[in-house]
């Protein structure tokens, strides 16, 4: 007979082998499958209780689809990092801990490229792929909107660019592309300051940093009358 306390270790194993985002939503629609399983068997092998249960069969398996897949959603947002921190627009709290996990890769990254004074094979392997998508989480943390808008996106472009020249091995193209990022990340935004600090990266940028060029254009941009 099938029931949850002998498929749920079954699924945690595969689940765990799973990488997110795609692969967490077909781990999720697997155990919904597993807990029809296991009502449909349970209630088929003890009859004499069908008739104190309010809700039939069929309602039940709804029911346990419903909770099952709402609670794994939110599983699947946690594990992916990425499609959590593109919704809604980024507050205090989300900005806090985008920083505290992105700007230490971001910062380590350049750091390194910088102190070699060279674009190494070894920089390109190990550390481009983590500190490229560090760049462009944190750009996508820069929106003003729901969606993405005129500043996200640009500096998802700046971090594509930058992966793109760092793979030419020009160190300085790769440098100035890297300065473009900075540059344009906003001084001020809904949930703080998106200016990185090279010297203490989990810390508040010093207010030399300037605005972005975005920012600049929208202060410098008339006012409809």
């Amino acid at each position: 007979m099938f029931s949850v306390r002998t498929l749920l270790p079954g699924w945690r194993r595969w689940a765990r082998r799973l990488r997110p985002p795609g692969a967490a939503m077909l781990a999720a629609v697997g155990l919904v499958l597993l807990l029809e399983a296991a009502a449909a068997s349970a209630a088929a092998s003890i009859p004499s209780c069908r008739s104190t249960v309010s809700l039939s069969s069929a309602s039940a398996r709804c029911l346990l689809r419903r909770d099952a897949v709402l609670g794994l959603s939110s599983w699947c947002a946690v594990a992916s990092p990425a499609a959590a921190s593109l919704d809604g627009v980024p507050d205090v709290g989300d900005m806090y801990a985008a920083r505290k996990k992105l700007a230490p890769v971001i910062v380590k990254g350049f750091k390194q490229l910088e102190a070699a004074g060279a674009v190494e094979e070894d920089w390109l392997v190990d550390t481009l792929p983590k500190m490229g998508k560090a760049m462009g989480l944190w750009g996508a943390m820069q929106r003003r909107s729901q969606t993405p808008d005129k500043f996200s996106r640009t500096l998802q472009k700046d971090a594509a660019a930058f992966e793109k020249v760092a793979k030419t091995k020009d160190f300085q193209a790769t440098m100035q592309s890297f300065q473009a990022y900075v540059d344009d990340l906003p001084a001020v935004g809904p949930g703080g300051p998106g200016k990185l600090n090279f010297d203490d990266p989990l810390g508040v940028p010093p207010p030399s940093s300037g605005l972005s060029r975005l920012e600049l254009e929208l202060m410098n941009k008339p006012a409809n009358r």
